[in-house]
């Protein structure tokens, strides 16, 4: 259950070919070379081998869909919210500035006053625009994860190796076992 070693070996024409190797002296493969194309095949046809059914995903399709639409009441919600506070605080900002014309308020008052809401002001709004953002297309980014899904043992074949160990940590994040008799498990 240890991490295997991946090494380069030479070859008498000066070829460099990678390998792995175990580095545990308990393993029956201890120090025996196992071929990278072996490795990565193996690897390709586990993710092939585990990755969900179509109707795996059709199911999961609807229930996150019906939990999407859920939360997208309750961020309208939070948008109706936030734009009701930026009204507010701009007919506060409209009410200093008026007194502030009439003399009402003192010039450090008003400056301090008009300086306040402007800071509560663009926070309101930042929060907007987190809180709203854009209009996802929830259909078209859930394609995209299915398609990727449907096609990831070819995604990571294709990949270059800093990207292939990021995608299997992504998919195993405790690791997989690997063994030349019966192949990948987690």
């Amino acid at each position: 259950n240890n991490p295997m070693t991946a090494g380069w070996s030479t070859s008498r024409n000066k070829a460099k070919h990678p390998y792995y190797y175990c580095h545990n002296s308990s393993c029956k493969r201890y120090s025996k070379m196992i071929r990278k194309s072996d490795i990565e095949l193996a690897f390709a046809a586990y993710l092939s081998h585990i990755k969900p059914t179509d109707d795996f995903i059709e199911t999961f399709n609807v229930a996150f869909i019906k939990r999407y639409k859920e939360r997208e009441h309750e961020i309208r919600g939070e948008y109706i919210n936030q734009a009701e506070t930026i009204l507010k605080l701009e007919e506060e900002r409209k009410w200093i500035i008026e007194n502030g014309k009439k003399g009402i308020l003192k010039d450090d008052v008003l400056r301090d006053e008009i300086n306040n809401v402007e800071q509560r002001l663009t926070l309101a709004k930042m929060e907007l625009t987190n809180t709203h953002g854009e209009e996802l297309d929830i259909n078209a980014l859930l394609e995209y994860a299915y398609s990727f899904i449907r096609t990831i043992e070819f995604a990571w074949s294709e990949a270059p190796s800093h990207l292939k160990i990021k995608l299997q940590r992504l998919v195993f994040p405790k690791g997989v076992v690997y063994s030349p008799e019966t192949g990948y498990s987690n």
